[in-house]
């Protein structure tokens, strides 16, 4: 099987840096969601892409980071597994792209 890929071009401005934050999910019971509104993420964007990098096991748990404004974002999870899961609040890193 072969895939074709075409080239749509170098972009000179694109910039990649990671940022860090105090994070505290929420518990979430079995097929139930969280969020974390309103994270400080200095020099993000709406229109960036962020790439949440958890300190721990995700086993089960489903989530991701979405800018709301400049300097902040929501973390949103959602718990896939068969029981209540309560991470504990730590240091996360976040990659954010800016194209």
């Amino acid at each position: 099987m072969s895939t074709n890929v075409s080239n749509v071009g170098v972009n000179e401005n694109m910039q990649m840096f990671v940022v860090e934050a105090v994070i505290d999910p929420p518990s979430m019971a079995t097929t139930v969601d969280g969020l974390v509104a309103g994270v400080t993420l200095d020099g993000v964007s709406l229109g960036d892409a962020i790439i949440a990098l958890p300190p721990y096991d995700m086993v089960n748990i489903i989530y991701q980071a979405s800018p709301i404004g400049e300097g902040l974002a929501d973390v949103n999870f959602y718990n896939a597994g068969t029981g209540t899961t309560n991470l504990a609040a730590a240091v996360w890193r976040f990659l954010v792209i800016k194209a």
